[in-house]
C-alpha cells in the first residue's frame, strides 16, 4: 500500500513542479513578445529577446518531459522529444547569454549577428592565447631556464681526465659498498658456530663502547655547561643546536642502512647470489636490522662531532678545537681507571647466570655436528662463554679502547686546529697585502 502512496505522491509533485515551470514559460514568453517590436531593431535587444523566448522554451520542455514521467510509459515518444528539444534549447541560451555579455561589453557593439559571432571568438582566441603564454612562462621563466641543461660539449666533459677518475672512483668505491653488504649480510645471517660467535662478539662490544662514549661524552657536556653557567666559560655553546646535529647523524646512519638493505638483493645476485656464498637465507629483517646498526654509527659519530664543536663559538683555536677533546680523552681514563671498562661490562652482562653444564673443556675440540656445538647456535652468551674457557678473548681491552678511542678524537682535533691556524694565517696575510 505505502508503494502505491509513494507513487501517487511523486506523480502529484512532478505535476505541480511542470505546473509551476509552464508558468514560468508564459511569462518568459510573453516578456519577449511584448519586447520584440522595440529590441528587433538592435542587435542587442535581439539577443535580449531572445534569450527570453530560449528560456521560455526551455522551461516548456522540462515542464512536458516531467509530465511525461509522471504520467507517460517510460521511453515515451513524448518524453524523449521533450529531453532532446530542453537540451538543444538550453545550449543555445547558453550562447546567447554568452554572445549578449560580449555585446555589452564592447564599446561600439557589432551592427550583425555574424560580426558579434566573430568578435567574440578573436577575443576567446587572445584570451586562450595569453593563458597559453602564462602557462608556458610559469612552466620555464625566461628563455635562460631552457638553458639549464646544455648539450654542446658534454662528449668532451665526459671523456676529461676528471671525469674518468670520479667514475673510476664511484665504480671501485660502489664495489668496495657492495663487497661489504655481501660480508656482512653472509655474517649476519650465517648459522654457523662461528658467525654466531662473531655477531655476538660485535654486538656486545659495540654496545660497551656506545655506553662508555656516551657517558664520557654526558660529562664533558655537563662539564662545559656548569663552566658556562658558572661564567669560566666566556663563549656560548649552542648545546641545542649540537643536539640537532646529533640527531641529523643518526638519521644519515638510518639512512644508509635503509640503502645498504635496498641494495643488498642486488649485490647477492650481482656478486654471485646466495647459492654460492656459504651463509643463511636473506631475510626481510635485514631492512630492520641494518638501518638500525647505520643509527648506532650515526650516533656515535653524531657524539665525536658534539665534543669538537661544542666550542666552535671561541675565538681562541686552542678552546675551539682542543679543550673539550682534551677534556673527553681524560674523562675516559678516568672511567678506566676507576674500572669503568667493556672487561667489567662483559663480566657483568655476560660472565653470570651463563649455564655450561654439559660443555665441558671437550668443547673446544667438538666436531661441527656435536651436539654440544649445535646447542651454543641458539646461545650466544653461552657460545662466547666457550670461546673464553677455550683460550680466546671476546671484549676489547679497556686500555686499547681508551687508546684508539683517544688517538681517533685526538686526530680530529689536531685536523681542526691545523686547518683553523692555516686559515687565520692566510686571512692575515691578506690582510697584510692590502
Amino acid at each position: 500500500m505505502w508503494v502505491v502512496d509513494a507513487i501517487l505522491t511523486s506523480m502529484v509533485f512532478l505535476g505541480v513542479v511542470a505546473v509551476v515551470l509552464m508558468v514560468g514559460s508564459a511569462v518568459s514568453a510573453a516578456s519577449a513578445l511584448r519586447a520584440w517590436p522595440r529590441a528587433s531593431a538592435s542587435l542587442l535587444g535581439q539577443l535580449r529577446g531572445a534569450r527570453l523566448g530560449l528560456r521560455a522554451v526551455v522551461l516548456a520542455s522540462i515542464a512536458v518531459a516531467l509530465l511525461g514521467v509522471a504520467f507517460l510509459e517510460p521511453g515515451s515518444p513524448v518524453i524523449r522529444g521533450a529531453s532532446v528539444a530542453a537540451i538543444s534549447a538550453a545550449s543555445l541560451l547558453l550562447a546567447a547569454r554568452h554572445l549578449l555579455r560580449r555585446a555589452e561589453v564592447i564599446d561600439g557593439p557589432p551592427s550583425t549577428l555574424a560580426a558579434l559571432v566573430v568578435a567574440s571568438v578573436r577575443d576567446r582566441a587572445r584570451r586562450l592565447l595569453r593563458g597559453a603564454r602564462s602557462v608556458r612562462q610559469a612552466i620555464a621563466p625566461g628563455t635562460a631556464s631552457w638553458r639549464e641543461i646544455r648539450w654542446g660539449g658534454a662528449a668532451d666533459e665526459l671523456l676529461s681526465f676528471g671525469s674518468f677518475a670520479v667514475t673510476y672512483t664511484a665504480v671501485v668505491a660502489l664495489a668496495l659498498v657492495l663487497a661489504l653488504l655481501e660480508v656482512t649480510v653472509v655474517i649476519g645471517s650465517g648459522d654457523s658456530i662461528g658467525a654466531v660467535v662473531f655477531r655476538a662478539q660485535i654486538g656486545y662490544n659495540a654496545l660497551f663502547a656506545v655506553s662508555i662514549f656516551t657517558i664520557a661524552a654526558l660529562g664533558v657536556v655537563s662539564m662545559a655547561v656548569a663552566l658556562r653557567r658558572a661564567r669560566v666559560i666566556g663563549f656560548p655553546l649552542r648545546v641545542v643546536r649540537r643536539l640537532q646535529s646529533l640527531a641529523a647523524h643518526v638519521g644519515y646512519g638510518s639512512l644508509a642502512g635503509v640503502i645498504g638493505a635496498a641494495l643488498t638483493p642486488v649485490t647477492r645476485l650481482v656478486l654471485g647470489g646466495a647459492s654460492s656464498v656459504e651463509g643463511g637465507e636473506l631475510s626481510p629483517s635485514i631492512l630492520l636490522e641494518m638501518p638500525a646498526t647505520g643509527a648506532v654509527v650515526g650516533y656515535v659519530s653524531g657524539l665525536v662531532a658534539i665534543v669538537l664543536q661544542l666550542a666552535s663559538e671561541s675565538t681562541n683555536l686552542v678552546y675551539r678545537h682542543l679543550l673539550l677533546p682534551t677534556a673527553f680523552v681524560g674523562v675516559l681514563v678516568l672511567l678506566h681507571t676507576a674500572g669503568f671498562t667493556p672487561e667489567l661490562l662483559y663480566r657483568q652482562l655476560v660472565g653470570t647466570g651463563v649455564d655450561l653444564a654439559g660443555t665441558g673443556t671437550g668443547i673446544c675440540d667438538a666436531e661441527r655436528g656435536d651436539s654440544r656445538v649445535a646447542a651454543l647456535l641458539s646461545d650466544p652468551p653461552g657460545a662466547l662463554r666457550a670461546v673464553e674457557q677455550c683460550g680466546g678473548q671476546n671484549v676489547l681491552p679497556g686500555s686499547a679502547f681508551v687508546q684508539v678511542s683517544a688517538a681517533i678524537m685526538m686526530t680530529f682535533a689536531a685536523v681542526g686546529f691545523t686547518r683553523g691556524v692555516r686559515i687565520r694565517v692566510a686571512e692575515s696575510s691578506q690582510g697584510s697585502s692590502k
